[in-house]
């Protein structure tokens, strides 16, 4: 069914899938900068269609997959690249918003720099995740710090290879 979409649309919505499951509209803006000029339109198409539905009436600018089987489908229609380049722009519009709450999202710009094929950036960003936790929950503080080890160690052999 993606396929069916107009390309405005098939954009929109693997950006949604790259963002997650459940996403916020002024996220997807952002990360679309200059070709949001239809998005509402675009999104109440894609509901329509039923790809995605609004989360809950209070919060009109949140939008969810309406299966997770969709996302995942919607998210693996990407080329690899493709979906790289998606996951830097998602990271770098999460960098960019709301500084207060930066150290909370720590962990998901990691993950997004991960699967941007960026594990130095992926680790800085895990690195501050675990130092975030650290006083609040030790166990994910511990897991933090070896997935930063483990991104490190990936950027090592990739470096090698080039």
């Amino acid at each position: 069914r993606i396929d069916q979409l107009p390309a405005e649309h098939k954009r929109v919505l693997q950006l949604a899938a790259v963002v997650g499951l459940e996403f916020h509209l002024a996220l997807l803006r952002r990360v679309l900068g200059g070709e949001q000029s239809r998005l509402a339109a675009t999104m109440t198409a894609l509901a329509r269609a039923g790809f995605v539905e609004r989360v809950d009436v209070d919060d009109q600018d949140r939008f969810r997959f309406a299966h997770p089987l969709m996302h995942e489908e919607v998210y693996f229609s990407q080329l690899g690249e493709t979906r790289m380049r998606s996951h830097a722009l998602v990271a770098q519009s999460l960098s960019e918003i709301d500084a207060s709450q930066i150290d909370a999202r720590a962990g998901l710009l990691s993950h997004h720099w991960e699967n941007a094929g960026e594990p130095l950036q992926a680790a800085r960003w895990m690195a501050r995740s675990a130092e975030w936790v650290s006083w609040r929950r030790l166990a994910e503080a511990l897991r933090s710090w070896r997935k930063v080890a483990d991104l490190n160690a990936s950027a090592k052999i990739g470096r090698a290879h080039v």
